[in-house]
């Protein structure tokens, strides 16, 4: 089988020419050297090139955190304390390349980068992940003070998944029938919020604990797949590449979060799961494209 670029494999699966087959089962690109900036060696790290490999993005210095193993099928990764990776492209996603192919193009780069953002922040040490998530689980899901959380933290994550999900679930060990009653009953909460009001306390959890974007990575890819809503959703690459371009140009990363609620698209608010992905994609827009913040 013919090798086609990591890019265009994306692009035929996202944006099909008419008549034209999209990538087949394990049909995987080879690995290669960075498509964003060809001078930079593999494993360098894109956000300061003098920091060397491995070191933390949120706190340079501190000791790299365990190695990631085996994937499983949660995005999660059973010999990492709390891994949380990269959700596959929206699947409830239709794109049209509309008449100006190099447009989708440029998503699919943008894309490309929101992964390696992705990567980097899931391999930061353990403390930041945990202090990410401490925040999200007390601002957002009010459950961070229950007595047992600590380093656990991934199982109360995988809990919460799994009920929004409309799953049992395995409940977390270490707790009362109290406490395990309130946990249920705060996550219960925390299913009913409405994207809007999902949107508002994230933008509220950025603004107060100014949240980095690597650790708004961390949250988006969780929260993809735990609130993924599975509506379809078709649009033109145009009006989602004007959005993305948008946002990218607001000064406080937190009103991204309002405004991409407060947009529509032919009278429809977007799906929670496309509005992560367009965050997600506007952050690296921001940060690694023009250099904003």
């Amino acid at each position: 089988m013919s090798e086609r670029p990591r890019t265009e494999l994306y692009r035929q699966e996202r944006y099909p020419r008419e008549g034209e087959p999209g990538p087949e089962p394990g049909d995987e690109p080879e690995p290669g050297n960075d498509p964003f900036n060809p001078g930079v060696e593999p494993g360098d790290d894109p956000f300061n090139p003098g920091v060397e490999p491995g070191d933390d993005p949120f706190n340079p210095g501190v000791e790299p955190g365990p190695v990631p193993g085996p994937e499983n099928n949660q995005g999660f990764n059973p010999q990492n304390p709390i891994d949380i990776q990269n959700p596959p492209p929206p699947p409830n996603e239709r794109v049209q390349p509309g008449n100006n192919p190099l447009v989708a193009v440029g998503l699919d780069n943008l894309r490309m980068q929101a992964e390696q953002v992705g990567d980097q922040a899931n391999n930061a040490p353990t403390e930041s992940k945990l202090d990410t998530f401490n925040k999200y689980l007390t601002v957002v899901m009010g459950i961070g003070a229950l007595v047992g959380i600590g380093s656990n933290i991934i199982t109360f994550l995988q809990y919460a998944e799994a009920r929004a999900k409309g799953q049992s679930g395995t409940q977390p060990a270490g707790l009362t029938p109290e406490q395990q009653a309130q946990l249920d009953q705060d996550i219960t909460k925390w299913i009913n919020l409405t994207d809007e009001q999902t949107w508002q306390k994230l933008s509220l959890l950025v603004k107060d604990e100014q949240l980095t974007y690597p650790q708004q990575f961390l949250l988006l890819n969780f929260l993809s797949r735990a609130r993924s809503s599975g509506k379809s959703w078709s649009w033109d690459a145009t009006s989602k590449n004007d959005l993305v371009q948008s946002l990218a140009q607001e000064f406080n990363d937190y009103t991204m979060y309002t405004k991409v609620w407060d947009y529509t698209y032919q009278g429809q608010h977007l799906p929670f799961d496309i509005g992560a992905e367009i965050i997600r994609l506007a952050l690296v827009q921001k940060y690694l494209v023009t250099g904003g913040g």
